[in-house]
């Protein structure tokens, strides 16, 4: 039993840790994937859009992006044509966008309220793992959380 949690926790110690897209990593693991787009919406001078990211039909993460008005500016036509295309083709596809920092960190439930309105998560859920990351174009951030719902590790990550 005790190896089974290690490795459960060093596999999902390796997708938090993971450099490039997710979406990606998991399509070239043979799982469909598909984007739902929750919210695109300005808000004062922030542009927020939020997406549910599916395996195979199941709702396996879910993204928030965040990008100040000017960075939007910089890569306004890429941003305004994405539609259902992960965020991640701009982020891990373009010379001019760095990753500068990562962090990532459990998912406590008092957290919860803004996404259960939506539906993406249903009270109670059990611990789960998000991680942050900033990246900059040309010096100006950028903002994308993912928090990795249980089907997540249940369906790709022990499966990996």
């Amino acid at each position: 039993m005790l190896n089974n949690i290690y490795s459960i926790e060093s596999s999902l110690l390796y997708w938090l840790h993971y450099q490039q897209s997710l979406t990606e990593k998991v399509t070239e693991l043979g799982y469909k994937v598909d984007v739902l787009v929750l919210r695109e919406q300005w808000v004062l001078n922030l542009f927020k859009r939020d997406v549910l990211i599916h395996c195979d039909g199941v709702p396996c993460w879910y993204g928030r992006t965040i990008i100040p008005k000017k960075t939007y500016q910089l890569k306004e036509k890429k941003f305004h044509q994405l539609g259902t295309a992960p965020i991640g083709s701009i982020l891990y596809h373009s010379n001019d966008i760095i990753l500068k920092k990562r962090r990532f960190f459990n998912w406590q439930s008092h957290w919860y309220h803004s996404l259960t309105e939506s539906t993406v998560l249903k009270p109670h859920q059990p611990l789960m793992w998000a991680r942050a990351n900033t990246f900059k174009l040309k010096q100006s951030p950028l903002y994308l959380m993912e928090l990795f719902l249980p089907e997540l590790i249940n369906k790709v990550i022990i499966n990996d």
